[in-house]
């Protein structure tokens, strides 16, 4: 019997798992020395936010205990917010420090003509987490009033610059951006 992009019991700790061959060769997976299944790296899938590609390393890394803890559980503490007030699994993708409060995606502000210019800085988002990274400004003209903010344009690629036109009965505007990580 071929099985196929099996799936990981969610209440079955990680790290390694017995498995009986019944006389068949497993193919991309690692054995230990004992017959086991080590597993190293995988996905995990953060209840309402998507799934996210981690390896037991880099969880450990932002402090999340990897070892005899299932699925669920590792996906439920890297949902829990770090130092910055991100969740672990956000400051991962964003490539941030979370044990680290200051570690957060910056804007900066450029006039630039008649257009100001607004970006993202601060973030290093991680190749291969399979997450997407957007951003959307806003503007608003008092900040008493920021709950009535209103979107400029669609989503945006971390990597771009937004060029929004000043227009000429705007004396100060407020702007803020807002970033958008998704799991896959």
């Amino acid at each position: 019997v071929l099985l196929t992009n099996a799936t990981w019991p969610s209440d079955t700790p990680v790290g390694t798992i017995a498995v009986d061959l019944g006389g068949y060769a497993l193919q991309g997976v690692t054995l230990d020395g004992n017959g086991k299944v080590v597993v190293s790296s995988g996905y995990s899938s953060i209840p309402g936010e998507g799934r996210v590609n981690i390896t037991l390393a880099q969880a450990a890394a932002l402090g999340v205990a990897t070892s005899g803890k299932s699925p669920a559980q590792i996906a439920s503490a890297l949902a829990a917010d770090g130092a910055n007030g991100i969740p672990l699994w956000k400051s991962y993708v964003l490539g941030l420090d979370p044990t680290d409060a200051t570690a957060q995606p910056k804007a900066t502000i450029v006039m630039n003509g008649e257009n100001v210019e607004l970006a993202l800085v601060g973030i290093d988002v991680q190749a291969g987490t399979g997450a997407t990274v957007t951003y959307k400004v806003y503007k608003f003209a008092d900040l008493a009033d920021a709950a009535a903010a209103e979107a400029i344009g669609g989503d945006r690629n971390v990597d771009a610059t937004a060029s929004v036109p000043k227009g000429a009965a705007e004396s100060k505007m407020f702007y803020r951006l807002k970033v958008d990580v998704k799991g896959y």
